[in-house]
């Protein structure tokens, strides 16, 4: 808790007259960094449904690019909080992004479909985050549309 007020230049009694813990912190800054995603991609108006692997190509990179040098607070986040929830307001969020539109489906498949995203969209967040690699967020963005449009083994011969 030190070393945290220290680095944002503040005594830590200021920090508590901010926040009652470091979770709460962390809440704050999650929920601003996914309602700017969703304001981002709302201002962009381009529909989930018309969403086309390219386009998904070009909003996973922009998101990595406007993210840039990894926050530890967003490292500190998906290694997990307890009581932060953050895998479902990941999964809500990417249900707005993707604006899921499932004819066929009801909205407890559109909600898995959702969930499912999230998590390959979490784990380019936590590869971003690594610091052993090199940051490309085209090529980032290239596998995660890949594999959200066409499945791991789509590309992949099967074997019997």
């Amino acid at each position: 808790m030190e070393q945290l007020a220290r680095h944002a230049g503040v005594t830590r009694p200021t920090f508590y007259a901010h926040y009652a813990q470091i979770v709460d912190l962390l809440d704050e800054y999650l929920e601003t960094l996914l309602a700017e995603l969703r304001a981002r991609h709302d201002a962009g108006g381009q529909s989930g449904s018309s969403l086309t692997e390219n386009a998904m190509v070009d909003l996973v990179a922009r998101i990595l690019v406007d993210i840039g040098d990894p926050d530890p607070r967003l490292r500190a986040i998906l290694d997990g909080v307890p009581g932060l929830t953050a895998e479902e307001r990941f999964a809500a969020t990417v249900e707005h992004l993707l604006q899921i539109d499932d004819p066929i489906g009801d909205s407890t498949e559109r909600a898995l479909s959702a969930a499912m995203m999230s998590g390959a969209f979490v784990g380019v967040m936590r590869s971003w985050c690594r610091d052993d690699i090199t940051r490309d967020a085209a090529r980032m963005g290239r596998a995660f549309a890949h594999f959200i449009f066409c499945g791991h083994f789509a590309a992949q011969p099967t074997q019997e």
